[in-house]
């Protein structure tokens, strides 16, 4: 059976098509649809299920939206536009006007921002120490779709790489460009009249 949108092969247990996105679930719940592929694509929806966030259905949904070759997206900067979850190029003389998303696919950008609600909530994971950032200055709301746009990145590259996903951890941002944050720090002591040495101390892992 084949998508009669886009003329895409269609696999039993399909939702929407991976060429074109359409709904075709009342096209693949009977014999009509192949179903050669069940077993490449439930490895494909377990490897993306270690991102912290992302359940079963969650990750059919995603799959079923984006297919697992992302071979059609030159980068994951196409696939966060595709899925509305690319914020909008609207800059001028250095300074950003507006943090929107662009418009994409309402089904695929909906189900990530759930995961996002979900992953916030895992205390030692790199999007929750985004989420914490983001949220203090620019609100929950965009805290979430951030979230749900850097989940679309990892998600693009686990796919497009091969690769099993890495979390970053929650103190990627405590240990990112640690010396410019060491040397604000002493000019502020400096201010109040500190004179400070420092030394570089292993990291316990």
């Amino acid at each position: 059976m084949n998508c009669p949108k886009c003329g895409a092969e269609l696999y039993r247990g399909d939702r929407y098509c991976e060429e074109c996105g359409s709904p075709v679930a009342e096209y693949t719940q009977g014999s009509r649809a192949t179903s050669g592929r069940h077993t490449a694509k439930h490895t494909v929806i377990v490897s993306i299920r270690e991102i912290p966030g992302i359940a079963d259905n969650s990750a059919q949904v995603i799959i079923s939206v984006i297919g697992s070759d992302m071979s059609r997206f030159p980068s994951d900067k196409h696939l966060s536009k595709w899925a509305g979850l690319c914020p909008g190029n609207n800059e001028s003389a250095s300074k950003k006007k507006s943090g929107k998303t662009t418009k994409g696919n309402k089904m695929l950008r909906t189900t990530l921002v759930n995961c996002a609600h979900s992953a916030v909530k895992v205390k030692n994971s790199y999007f929750y120490a985004l989420f914490a950032r983001i949220s203090a200055h620019r609100g929950k709301k965009r805290a979430y779709v951030a979230v749900a746009h850097s989940m679309l990145i990892a998600i693009y590259h686990v796919l497009h790489d091969g690769v099993s996903f890495k979390d970053l951890g929650a103190d990627y941002y405590n240990q990112f460009n640690r010396e410019r944050k060491a040397n604000g720090m002493l000019k502020k002591l400096k201010a109040l009249g500190y004179e400070v040495t420092i030394a570089a101390v292993p990291v316990l892992s």
